[in-house]
């Protein structure tokens, strides 16, 4: 029978803690009590308090701000004063801004005043109980007491200590820990509160200078003021004075009245203004108190039943006015919890393990924003205290030269992570910096990721360096004579981007790569200027357009743009930088940026034209022309600089507007160049950039230009996608935007050819997505980040980093092989450098002995991937599946660098050495990385079709892979053929703490099941064997797990032997994928560079079905369906695998006899369409007609059905490597048709393949006893 009286909370101290406390649990209707020690609820003690913005907003909610506002005016004016009273900068309006930036304004008054405002809002004063001083704290069954010093027991639910900085409840709570949970607490934090700083506070009656809304901060060496005035005229006052040294727990000085006269004596005499002392205040002074500033947040605020805050719980600086902000932050905060968790007991009461969860979770949340507030508080006392000469540089310095907005910097952003009542409406403001509440979610740091990805840039630019110094060569006789001498002294550096030699070349020519590159130029000219101008860039280097113009003028687009980048992700991963507030740029100069680039053009191409008639110096000059840009919109921007600037709110539609016009103007100029360009390859025939498919030596020349003369342009593309895909991520994660981000960044490459298109739709978003904050109802629709990004993420890095590997090994061996050919044979093909020309090494020997050890290293590396499986299953079982992910890495790590040390080595390692690269699949290959993955993505969801279309994009990250892979190993190649291998080891390194990302146990988009749990179990794992696995050898645990897959096999239904056999059949015939770059190179005579493109090619259709046209079929399909039911969805699958099959069939069987190169482009696309198999077969897994009914015994294959179906494609491939070598060998041999012998092979499988599909069954009759057992679980 549940208890007659309502849940009650015990407050102790009527504080603006307490209090606040108290009208919150009364808007919600619950009991409590405040037991207050003084005989009055609020005594004139002579202090004041600041009520900041985010404080306001709660009082709002509480129905008591308007009557604050009734008797305490805002603080209008900011004055910054040096030793002597002078003024350092004065900022007016404040109390606007701060309502324009925050909705509510900043306001001083007296302390008492506060609480009488509170307390008469109490509606029963018979609950605020005088003269009540606790002595001791019991806890009882369900409750806890409070016992007074008069003797009163007063009991409760919960116990609330609001009683300061020296806390009654805290020290209790203390005692009750040691005797009840020894070790709670940590027992020294008694002695760890530090204390730099004392404080004498007062309030005065009016004095000269001294005006209600006047702010004055007072910087002196070791001390300092902060004045300001009151209602009625009132001055309240704190000066600051640093102790002599930092003081800890019981060694922190308590003052006395003495104390306070002393202190007040030797500073009479220092000036507050230069015609105001420090004397006059303390002559008008209606109150002083003298008081050790502590400054600690306690690491644990409860114990059971009971809980501390405010200065209970954590204590600052005054200077930064956070203390009954911070207070009544805390108050809401358990308000919420308590509101929330009473709802969710139907008994209206709470046990004590609900309270502990409720009272952690406050303190959790509250820690981080406090810790800000705390270093807020002390950064900034000792800036007023000229603490180091630093910190009086910034403050007698810096602080006259900076704007308003960066001396207010640090204030503002304590703002907008405010708590607030949840269940109470919040007053919406149009406010320039939004509060976490207004946002899409709540804003988080990038963490390890911004190392990532300025080492991403970092690398970026040192492969275009590299580019820029040696592969970048005149080819067209113009470049080394006008292109002027650097200021760093290297002569064409940046040959097809420095910006005069595109001018010369445009305007002599109109050479279709040079106008595509003019394209290319106009966008990141205009980023950089608007980015320039912005406030948040002030004190940056992206605020100095000039440096960032000079650097591509002189290093490179290729160059200066990862470093800009770079230099953007360091600065832009605080909240404060994506403000509203912070990214307008002024309308006077925004206004004239496009007229100001199109002018620089129209003078440089001018004087280009006019070179040989312009003096020497002039002709130095127009090296310079970039400066020009900046210097034009200076002066046009000059004319209006007189004119006083509007308000932000009210230009914000007028100056999105101009930015969109300007890229708007920039994405169609860069467009029309773009599309001139490729309009202009294709009606001439004998531009270099056209590749002659029917040559494969001009291709490859082709290629060759592309790469080293265009290099930097090529890496400004990729660090350009880079960068945007991390805009659209930033969105999302500071609460700006709702995307997906894997569809954003896959539709972002769709249009990486048109880059300035792409850069203009980019900034656009940030544009509007950077103004006022959106309304707080759209919070509730945030989508949260799927768990499936995480290992899409994973799957990307490593299978990009093997695709690098695969082109640029083959080419490695044939050049070894090459060279010891010809060394025995004809030493005259040898180059002075030791190689030979690759086309002279498409021959039968080199290319028989190459296909030999490719197989061998194929069988290699499946070999002991599928050897090592089960064994790694105990292993994970035991160390964790990311450690097994770690393993994984480290042998293909391997592989990557001993395929650079024996091509380096080549006078000690023989060729055939390259054989020993893959021995560490051992550790992990291709079959425990995809066990892992797939169960993974697969426990994400229950939804069969969200369940494919997952499948699916795990399948498009490899065709994904397969689309830049080849291009990019191609494209590197020709600069280095190790620098493959070691991007490839970069993108290893970049998965490590992807890893440590990757979803935990239960991690789902619907919730989590019993279900879910098993299939997270590592590998070849089971509830069973687990419990078992810790107490058996490896050896032991290995038998028994092959005996589990004996028992699957042998037990269940025909069906999932079928599906099996059709996995087997399917990997066995995809082994040909691995001969198909050498299938081209050798039977149409094409280097592997060459070969590499057209692979891409392939995969542009891959990619298409994987990440658009099959989602979208399945989701269409699903809402055709009148019913959608099991049977139908497995029999939607069948057939939709039997297509993909005979696409197989047919496309094999073309690439098989494509005698021409006509023929085998059609072929290739035909075999891509059956690339979406997987999708389709992975998710028959989860149907009761493939797999055996869900039980608790070992054997249950629920927990191991993805480890079995990839041990058996791992089967299919150990098959599939040594029979499609041996076959490509034996084709070689033969010659003509015959070496499409690998494929013939692999179309009978995908034949045999359909017949398998033929014969599986969907039984009804099972579908209904899987539901009904699925029922009788739930």
């Amino acid at each position: 029978m549940a208890d007659k009286h309502p849940f009650r909370v015990v407050i102790v101290g009527a504080s603006v803690t307490g209090l606040s406390l108290a009208n919150m649990l009364q808007a919600n209707g619950i009991d409590f009590l405040v037991l207050e020690a003084y005989p009055t609820v609020a005594p004139q003690v002579g202090a004041s308090i600041g009520l900041l913005p985010h404080g306001n907003r709660i009082l709002d909610q509480l129905g008591l701000y308007e009557k604050i506002m009734e008797i305490a005016p805002p603080i209008q004016v900011f004055n910054f004063r040096d030793t002597g009273g002078h003024i350092l900068a004065r900022h007016r309006e404040m109390d606007e801004r701060i309502i324009e930036r925050h909705g509510y304004p900043m306001v001083f008054l007296d302390r008492q005043m506060l609480l009488k405002v509170l307390y008469n809002n109490i509606k029963d004063k018979s609950k605020i109980l005088t003269n009540k001083r606790v002595v001791r704290t019991e806890l009882v069954n369900g409750g806890v007491h409070a016992v007074t010093s008069d003797g009163t027991t007063i009991a409760g639910d919960i116990l609330v200590g609001a009683d300061g900085v020296h806390s009654t409840v805290r020290s209790q709570m203390w005692k009750l820990s040691g005797r009840l949970s020894p070790g709670f607490f940590d027992p020294n934090e008694h002695e760890a509160p530090p204390c730099e700083n004392s404080c004498i506070f007062g309030i005065s009656n009016p004095c000269p200078g001294i005006n209600p809304g006047d702010l004055h901060c007072v910087f002196r060496k070791s001390s300092s003021y902060l004045v300001t005035g009151g209602p009625q005229g009132r001055v309240y006052w704190f000066r600051f004075q640093k102790l002599q040294e930092k003081v800890h727990g019981s060694a922190i000085p308590r003052y006395s009245e003495k104390d306070l006269k002393k202190a007040l004596s030797e500073s009479a005499d220092d000036n507050i203004l230069p015609d105001l002392k420090f004397s006059t205040l303390i002559d008008n002074k209606v109150s002083a108190v003298m008081t050790p500033l502590v400054e600690y947040i306690y690491k644990q605020w409860h114990f059971d039943r009971i809980m501390i805050l405010g200065d209970s719980a954590h204590k600052f600086h005054a200077v930064g006015g956070q203390g009954g902000n911070a207070a009544i932050e805390s108050a809401a905060l358990l308000t919420n919890n308590l509101v929330k968790a009473l709802k969710r007991s139907p008994s209206r009461r709470l046990t004590t393990v609900q309270v502990e969860s409720m009272f952690a979770d406050v303190q959790s949340r509250r820690k981080p924003r406090l810790a800000l507030n705390h270093r807020y508080s002390h950064n900034r006392a000792n800036t007023e205290a000229l603490d180091t000469p630093l910190k009086k540089i910034m403050a007698i310095h810096l602080l006259p030269l900076v704007d308003e907005q960066v001396v207010t910097l640090g204030y503002c952003s304590q703002h907008p992570g405010g708590e607030v009542l949840d269940m109470l409406p919040v007053q919406h403001h149009e406010s320039l910096i939004p509060y976490k509440q207004e946002l899409l979610c709540e804003p988080m740091s990038r963490g390890s990721i911004q190392w990532v990805l300025i080492l991403a840039y970092m690398i970026f630019g040192v492969v275009a360096v590299s580019a820029g110094r040696y592969g970048l060569t005149s080819a067209d006789g113009f470049a080394s004579d006008n292109y002027p001498e650097t200021i760093i002294g290297n002569r064409s550096a940046s040959y097809e981007f420095a910006l005069s030699s595109v001018a010369m070349a445009w305007v002599s020519s109109f050479e279709p790569v040079k106008f595509y590159e003019l394209g290319h130029l106009i966008q990141p000219v205009v980023i950089i200027m608007i980015e320039g101008y912005r406030g948040r860039n002030k004190l940056t280097p992206l605020g100095l357009p000039v440096l960032w113009l000079m650097l591509i003028q002189y290093a490179g687009i290729g160059v200066a743009m990862p470093l800009y980048y770079l230099v953007y992700t360091l600065i832009s991963d605080a909240e404060f930088y994506w403000w509203p507030l912070r990214r307008f740029v002024p309308l006077r100069h925004a206004r004239h940026i496009l007229s100001a680039y199109v002018m620089s053009e129209a003078i440089h191409f001018g004087l280009v034209l006019s070179t040989t008639h312009l003096p020497k110096w002039m002709q130095a000059a127009k090296s310079f022309w970039p400066l020009l840009v900046p210097v034009l919109v200076g002066m046009s921007g000059s004319f209006g600089s007189h004119q006083t600037a509007p308000k932000p709110n009210k230009t914000l539609k007028v100056e999105l507007k101009v930015l969109d016009r300007i890229y708007l103007a920039a994405g169609i100029f860069g467009t029309l160049c773009h599309w001139f360009a490729i309009t202009q390859v294709v009606r001439n025939a004998d531009l270099k950039m056209i590749p002659n498919f029917s040559r494969p030596t001009i291709l490859d020349e082709s290629l060759h230009i592309l790469a080293t003369q265009q290099g930097g342009l090529f890496v400004y593309f990729l660090v350009s996608y880079v960068w945007t895909v991390q805009a659209v991520w930033d969105l999302n994660r500071v609460g700006r935007a709702n995307m997906d981000l894997f569809p954003a960044s896959l539709w972002i490459l769709l249009a990486f050819g048109n880059n300035t298109l792409k850069f203009s739709q980019s900034q656009n978003m940030e544009e509007h997505a950077r103004q006022l904050s959106p309304m707080p109802a759209s919070r509730g629709s945030h989508r949260r980040v799927a768990p499936v990004i995480s290992v899409l993420t994973l799957c990307l890095f490593v299978n990009l980093s093997m695709s690098l590997y695969q082109l640029p090994s083959n080419r490695l061996i044939e050049r070894r092989l090459c060279i010891d050919y010809y060394r025995q044979n004809d030493p005259s093909r040898i180059q002075p450098g030791g190689s030979v020309d690759e086309k002279f090494c498409k021959i039968r020997e080199i290319e028989k002995d190459l296909g030999r050890i490719q197989g061998v290293m194929e069988t290699l590396w499946v070999a002991g991937d599928f050897v090592m499986t089960i064994p790694l299953s105990f292993l994970a079982e035991k160390c964790g599946r990311r450690a097994i992910l770690r393993l994984n890495l480290l042998s293909r790590s391997f592989m990557l660098l001993w395929a650079i040390i024996v091509g380096s080595f080549d006078t000690l390692l023989p060729t055939k050495a390259i054989v020993a690269g893959p021995v560490l699949s051992v550790l992990g290959g291709d079959c425990v990385f995809n066990s892992l993955t797939y169960g993974l993505v697969s426990n994400l969801t229950d939804d069969h079709v969200q369940r494919a279309i997952y499948f699916g994009y795990m399948s498009s990250v490899s065709y994904v892979v397969a689309l830049l892979g080849p291009a990019l190993a191609s494209s590197t190649m020709t600069l280095s053929l190790w620098l493959p291998f070691w991007l490839g080891i970069f993108l290893l390194s970049l998965a490590v703490p992807t890893i440590q990302m990757l979803p935990t146990q239960g991690t789902t988009d619907e919730g989590t099941d019993g279900d879910a749990e098993s299939q997270h179990e590592p590998l070849l794992s089971s509830p069973r064997i687990k419990a078992r696995s810790h107490r058996e050898p490896l050896l032991q645990s290995v038998i028994k797990r092959l005996q589990t897959i004996k028992t699957i096999i042998v037990s269940h239904p025909k069906n999932f032997s079928l599906l099996l056999f059709s996995f087997m059949l399917t990997s066995l015939a995809s082994s040909d994928t691995k001969l198909l770059v050498q299938y081209i190179s050798a039977r149409y005579k094409w280097t592997f560079a060459s070969a590499g493109y057209l692979l891409s090619g392939k995969a542009i259709v891959n990619f298409t079905l994987l990440t658009i046209v099959i989602p979208k079929l399945l989701r269409s399909a699903r809402q055709e369906r009148q019913e959608d039911t099991a049977e139908v969805a497995d029999k939607s699958n069948i057939r939709n695998a039997m297509y993909c099959l005979v696409a197989s069939v047919f496309g094999a069987l073309g690439i098989a006899i494509a005698s021409e190169l006509w023929m085998l482009i059609p072929s290739m696309f035909v075999y891509a369409l059956g690339s979406p198999l997987p999708i389709f077969t992975l998710s028959l897994l989860k149907s009761p007609v493939i797999s055996p009914p869900h039980s608790s015994d070992s054997s249950d294959p629920e927990p191991h059905i993805f480890s079995i179906v990839m041990l058996v494609k791992t089967v299919g491939s150990l098959l599939g490597a040594p029979l499609m070598a041996a076959l490509w060998v034996r084709g070689l041999g033969i010659g003509g048709m015959a070496l499409g012998m690998p494929f013939f092979v692999s179309q009978a499988c995908y034949a045999v393949a359909i017949w398998v599909f033929v014969n599986i069954e969907v039984d009804r009759d099972v579908l209904a006893a899987a539901e009904r057992r699925r029922r009788n679980r739930d």
